[in-house]
């Protein structure tokens, strides 16, 4: 009579490969969460660049005046076209 050979995980090698996944999480998660937050700020960065741009462009069609250069003017934002996807 033939045995079968047993194909079977022994706990020690599930146990190693739990390791090393636990390993690999923590080298990857941190750098995940960093692209993740560079890529906001690039967002709000490219967004803030693009209000300004709507505002300087709105001072040279004269749909709002910049009388004096010295100070500092506040546009509400509801006169800045934005996509409503960008608000969110």
């Amino acid at each position: 009579m033939k045995r079968k050979k047993n194909r079977a995980f022994t706990l020690i090698e599930l146990l190693a490969v739990i390791v090393i996944l636990g390993v690999v999480m923590l080298i990857a998660v941190p750098s995940v969460t960093g692209y993740i937050d560079d890529s906001r700020k690039s967002t709000y960065v490219r967004s803030a660049k693009e209000f300004v741009d709507a505002v300087r462009l709105m001072i040279t069609n004269r749909d709002i005046s910049a009388k004096r250069t010295d100070t500092t003017y506040y546009v509400p934002i509801d006169y800045i076209k934005t996509d409503k996807a960008a608000d969110s």
